[in-house]
C-alpha cells in the first residue's frame, strides 16, 4: 500500500501534459557550476530551441547534483520516469563520468559487493525502498561501490529506463581541462610512507621548471622523461610537463597525446576527470543500444588551440565556460534535432545566455569568484599547482573587474597571487585560509581584511590588490554581496 502512495504522489508531483520534457541526469557540470541551474546546458538546449519543440512548450528536469556519481542519478531518474506519460516526446540528456572514482573489480570488498547486488534485486523494484535508501547514502555520507561494473549497470539502467518510459537517451562523452591545470598527483604532508612526500616531489621537479622558465623545453623535457622510470607514483605530474614542453616547442599533436596520457594516469585526488577509457566506452555503449552520441570530447577540441582543450573553454578543472556550456548545449541540440526532425531555432552567445539566464554582471562575478576558489580549493597540499594558480588569478581578477565591491574576488585573488609567488599550498596556514573562504559568504569578521591584508603584503601581493581587498572588506558587512 505504501508503495502504492508513493507512486500516486510521484505521478502527481511529476507528471506533465502536453510537453516536451527534457530530462538531464549528471553531475556538477550537468547541474550548471559555476553559474547554477539556470545556465545549464539543458536550459541552454530549451533556448536554442525557443522554449518549444514539436508544437509543444519544453518542460526542463535537471536532475545534475554537485558530487553525484551514476548510481544516485540513475535513482533519481527511475522515479520520474515511472511516472510519466508515455505519450509525450521527451529526451534524457546523459553527462556524466568525472566524478567515477573506479576500483579495480578484483578489488571489490565482498561485503560492498553484496551490498550491491542487494540493492539491484531488491530495492531497485521498489521506488519507495530505493529512494529511502539512497537519501539514507546521500545523508550519511556513504557512497556504496564505485567501481565499472556498478557504473556499467546504471548506464544501461538509465538508457533501458529511458526506453521503457518512451523518452529517447541521448549520451555524451566527457571533458575537462586537459591542458591547462595539472593532474592530481599521490604525495604526503611529510615523510611517512607509502607515498613521497609533497615536499621532496616539488624539490625533484624543480631543476625541470627552471629549465621550463628559463625557455629550454627541450632539455626539461628530458629531464622529466629521465624520472619517469625511477617515479612511477609521479607518472601524471612527469607527463604534464613532459606535455607542456612539446607544447612550448610546437609539436601540439604529441603535446595533446601527452595531456591525455597524464590524465589517463591520474589517481584519485581533489577532483576527477573523465579518461580515455571511459569516452571509449560510452562510444561503445551507445553504438551498442544505437541511440544518439554527442562527441564532446571532440566538440571542444575543435574548437580548441591545436585540439588541446584548456582554459579557453574551462572554467576550472572540468567545469565548462559558458563558451563551453553553449558547444555541449548545440551538440545535444543537434541531435534532438535530427531524431525529432525540427531545425534549432535560433543560435545563442554567451551574452544572449546569460541574459536569459538572469546572470547580471554581480552573478557573473559570483561564478568566476566561485571558479577561483575550486582552483584554490584543489590546489592545498598540490607540490606543482603553477597553472592552477594561474588561472585561479585570471578567475579573480575577472571578477573583480565586474564587481569591484566583491571581497570574496579581492581576498581570493591575493591568495592566489600569493600561492603562485611563494609556493604557499604546502603551508598548513593556506590550506586554513582558503577552505575558510570557499565556506564562507564573502563577509569578513571584523578586521579580519586588515590582517589578511598585512599577511598578503608581506608574501608580495599587488598594492592594487590590497587596496581593493580592504575597500570592500571595510563596508558594512549588510551590504557585501554573497
Amino acid at each position: 500500500m505504501g508503495e502504492g502512495l508513493y507512486r500516486a504522489y510521484l505521478t502527481a508531483r511529476y507528471r506533465q501534459r502536453d510537453a516536451f520534457e527534457i530530462y538531464a541526469v549528471g553531475e556538477s557540470s550537468t547541474y550548471g557550476q559555476p553559474y547554477g541551474p539556470s545556465a545549464a546546458f539543458p536550459e541552454l538546449v530549451k533556448m536554442m530551441f525557443e522554449a518549444r519543440l514539436a508544437g509543444r512548450p519544453i518542460v526542463v528536469h535537471n536532475l545534475g547534483r554537485p558530487g553525484d556519481t551514476m548510481y544516485p542519478q540513475s535513482v533519481d531518474l527511475l522515479r520520474m520516469l515511472k511516472v510519466r506519460d508515455k505519450s509525450e516526446p521527451a529526451v534524457v540528456l546523459i553527462y556524466s563520468g568525472h566524478n567515477e572514482s573506479f576500483q579495480r573489480t578484483e578489488e571489490r570488498p565482498y561485503l560492498a559487493g553484496s551490498y550491491s547486488a542487494l540493492k539491484r534485486e531488491l530495492l531497485y523494484h521498489s521506488l519507495l525502498a530505493s529512494d529511502l535508501l539512497i537519501l539514507f547514502e546521500r545523508r550519511s555520507g556513504f557512497q556504496g561501490l564505485r567501481d565499472f561494473v556498478d557504473y556499467d549497470y546504471h548506464v544501461r539502467r538509465v538508457i533501458e529506463a529511458s526506453r521503457q518510459s518512451g523518452a529517447l537517451p541521448i549520451l555524451s562523452t566527457v571533458i575537462g581541462n586537459v591542458g591547462g591545470v595539472e593532474p592530481n598527483v599521490a604525495c604526503v604532508a611529510g615523510d611517512q610512507p607509502p607515498g613521497p612526500s609533497c615536499a621532496s616531489v616539488s624539490e625533484l621537479l624543480e631543476p625541470g621548471l627552471r629549465l621550463e622558465r628559463a625557455g629550454r623545453s627541450k632539455q626539461a623535457l628530458a629531464l622529466y622523461d629521465g624520472l619517469l622510470a625511477d617515479h612511477r607514483s609521479l607518472e601524471p605530474l612527469l607527463r604534464y610537463r613532459i606535455a607542456k614542453c612539446l607544447e612550448a616547442q610546437g609539436r601540439f599533436a604529441l603535446a595533446r597525446h601527452e595531456f591525455w596520457r597524464a590524465i589517463d594516469a591520474e589517481g584519485p585526488g581533489t577532483f576527477g576527470r573523465a579518461k580515455t577509457g571511459l569516452n571509449d566506452y560510452l562510444k561503445r555503449i551507445a553504438k551498442e543500444y544505437a541511440i544518439p552520441l554527442v562527441d564532446a570530447v571532440a566538440l571542444f577540441e575543435s574548437h580548441s588551440p591545436h585540439g588541446i582543450v584548456g582554459n579557453e573553454l574551462m572554467s576550472d578543472g572540468h567545469h565548462p565556460n559558458m563558451q563551453g556550456y553553449l558547444i555541449l548545449a548545440e551538440g545535444f541540440a543537434r541531435q534532438i534535432s535530427r531524431a525529432f526532425s525540427e531545425p534549432i531555432h535560433r543560435t545563442l552567445d554567451e551574452q544572449d545566455a546569460f541574459r536569459e539566464a538572469g546572470l547580471g554582471s554581480s552573478e557573473q562575478a559570483r561564478a568566476l569568484t566561485d571558479s577561483g576558489l575550486w582552483l584554490l580549493f584543489v590546489s592545498i597540499g598540490h607540490p606543482e599547482a603553477q597553472g592552477r594558480f594561474e588561472l585561479a588569478e585570471r578567475r579573480f581578477e575577472s571578477a573583480a573587474a565586474l564587481d569591484p565591491e566583491d571581497y570574496k574576488a579581492w581576498s581570493g585573488l591575493a591568495l592566489a597571487q600569493a600561492a603562485r609567488r611563494k609556493g604557499m599550498p604546502l603551508d598548513p596556514a593556506y590550506a586554513d585560509a582558503v577552505r575558510r573562504w570557499v565556506f564562507s559568504n564573502g563577509c569578513p569578521p571584523a578586521g579580519e581584511a586588515a590582517a589578511l591584508a598585512q599577511r598578503m603584503k608581506a608574501e608580495g601581493v599587488d598594492a592594487s590588490v590590497l587596496e581593493g581587498m580592504l575597500r570592500a572588506g571595510t563596508r558594512p558587512c549588510g551590504s557585501l554581496r554573497n
